[in-house]
């Protein structure tokens, strides 16, 4: 049976690597050109929160770096978010920064939301994604 790990107690510190940033962008333009992985199709519910705000949405795609989160409540490009990803078996629970922002389209079928890049992954979670994704045939 995989682990199940729990989300990190809200006071926890929340890392942030010292790398310098991507511009983010409004629009998504060039996002895949500087991903490090491939990003697979899964849904999975997630719970989210700001310093401000409690939400939820859906992931549209994930990889071992990040995710698109599906969801009307998006945040400004470089906001960081705790997350926790609803798998059937475990919760994980993760620190991302938004990269950049989908606003709702106009022929109403692609949601609005935001990619996600990790900047942290609790203990064990990063193990519990990568045989996620290896199950789905994304093998980083």
């Amino acid at each position: 049976m995989p682990s199940q790990p729990t989300p990190a107690p809200a006071d926890a510190p929340s890392p942030v690597s010292s790398r310098p940033r991507p511009t983010g962008t409004s629009s998504g333009q060039f996002v895949a050109e500087r991903r490090r992985a491939e990003r697979t199709p899964i849904e999975l519910d997630v719970s989210l929160h700001t310093e401000t705000r409690y939400f939820a949405g859906f992931t549209e795609n994930l990889s071992p770096h990040g995710a698109f989160i599906a969801t009307h409540l998006v945040q400004k490009v470089d906001t960081l978010v705790r997350l926790i990803l609803h798998l059937d078996e475990c919760a994980i629970g993760a620190v991302g920064e938004v990269r950049w922002t989908r606003d709702a389209s106009e022929s109403g079928n692609q949601p609005p939301g935001m990619g996600i890049r990790f900047v942290a992954v609790e203990p064990g979670g990063d193990e519990v994604l990568r045989r996620l994704l290896d199950e789905h045939g994304d093998v980083d």
